[in-house]
């Protein structure tokens, strides 16, 4: 088959959800093993590639819980990618100090640029800075594979959606932003994303590669604005959930709450648009002032518990809640390890218990370790679904009379805490 003849059928014969892909996805954290899942389910062949066992391991349970696991294979090298159609880039981009760390972008360029064949698809999902499939990825694989993007082979932008322990939210009801190098290579992306999802065509890789940044931002400075009305709350005396109970009446309220910014997403996609703005010599004092907002909410909270309890020799201080969010073991930039930090930068030890991803033994050796010595502070960062209307009873029994209990979730009730207070100005 020629050259020509191959790229026409990506770009248009893909359509046909009883053609079968070969689909190799580089990266099998929480997006690959969403995606790895989705068009196995549609009836491709999947090869998924990570050097991390463990992510292997919970893929592949992931696909056999589907019952498909015959269309999937999770290889530890890259050379199990070759003979691929379509090849999927979905490694993290996280952050050094602020700046964008893209060596896994780098890696996994190279790693695909040295499976590609004449007439594949590549797709990068990784988010990134605008002009960085063109200026970064593009060079990689042109010079690895020795072939030519919009020639020989296919190339798009499509930003990962998926919302970790969110099942109304998945990848098979999510819009997928699609975005190609050349017309062809936007139509085979099209194509193949429009049979998991519904597709929103963008009109360049830079409109697809920004969109997916201002998402993210606009929520981190949102949560920004309602973490300084938590502050002026704690000023004036006030609770913060009785104001946003009020404000929420209004039909248009955009309805945010404060809390410590974790995770993979909103804590580190503004630093990728400030670096973009800054190479362009546009400044965005907004988006700076939020995420120093938040990225600081811990130290204020870290101030608050040494109001509470000015003794760090007087016991630790309990943090509940080790995840980055409720529903989801993901513990990376998690709200427990800022606070963690800022804490022990003030002298306190801290224990940090969370149900959802301690060993049950370990959980329990904690919650009778506190019964038997109490403490005078505890952190709630999380509550997981299973813990609803259960949390309080438990905090009974690991804090002492009279202690105090910062609730970051607003989902504790005072009635069900005798004895106890409860804030939630941090």
């Amino acid at each position: 088959m020629t050259i020509a003849r191959e790229r026409e059928r990506l770009a248009h014969d893909d359509a046909d959800a009883s053609k079968v892909l070969r689909v190799g996805i580089v990266g099998l954290g929480y997006v690959g093993s969403s995606l790895a899942e989705a068009f196995v389910a549609v009836g491709h062949t999947v090869r998924g590639f990570d050097v991390d066992p463990d992510r292997r391991h919970a893929a592949r349970a992931r696909v056999r819980a589907r019952g498909a696991s015959g269309r999937f294979a999770a290889v530890a090298t890259a050379a199990g990618l070759d003979g691929c159609d379509v090849f999927i880039i979905a490694v993290p981009t996280p952050t050094i100090d602020g700046r964008p760390e893209l060596r896994f972008v780098r890696d996994a360029s190279r790693s695909v640029g040295a499976a590609i064949g004449p007439g594949a698809l590549v797709v990068v999902e990784s988010t990134v800075a605008p002009g960085t499939t063109r200026t970064l990825c593009l060079p990689i694989l042109e010079a690895v594979s020795g072939m030519t993007a919009g020639t020989d082979f296919l190339l798009a932008f499509s930003p990962e959606r998926v919302n970790p322990g969110d099942a109304l939210h998945s990848v098979r009801s999510v819009v997928k932003v699609v975005a190609g190098y050349d017309s062809a290579s936007a139509q085979a992306a099209a194509a193949l994303y429009g049979q998991i999802a519904p597709v929103h065509l963008a009109p360049s890789l830079e409109v697809a590669e920004l969109a997916k940044l201002v998402e993210n931002t606009q929520r981190d400075v949102n949560i920004a604005l309602m973490n300084e009305v938590a502050r002026l709350c704690g000023a004036l005396g006030m609770d913060w959930s009785d104001v946003l109970d009020a404000a929420r009446t209004k039909w248009n309220f955009a309805d945010f709450s404060p809390g410590l910014v974790g995770g993979h997403c909103i804590a580190e996609d503004p630093y990728y648009l400030l670096a973009a703005a800054r190479s362009n010599g546009v400044a965005l004092p907004t988006v700076a002032a939020a995420r120093e907002t938040n990225a600081t909410r811990a130290e204020d909270i870290a101030d608050a518990v040494a109001s509470l309890q000015p003794d760090p020799a007087g016991g630790p201080v309990l943090i509940h809640g080790r995840t980055y969010k409720a529903d989801v073991a993901d513990t990376r930039n998690a709200g427990a390890e800022q606070l963690r930090a800022a804490l022990a930068r003030r002298g306190y030890a801290v224990v940090i218990a969370d149900p959802l991803t301690d060993d049950p033994l370990e959980y329990e050796t904690t919650l009778a370790a506190l019964r038997a010595a109490p403490v005078e502070v505890a952190l709630v960062t999380v509550v997981h679904r299973d813990e609803r209307g259960t949390l309080e009873a438990e905090l009974l029994n690991s804090v002492r009379e009279h202690g105090t209990i910062i609730d970051l979730t607003g989902l504790l009730s005072a009635a069900r805490l005798p004895g106890l207070h409860l804030r939630h100005d941090g």
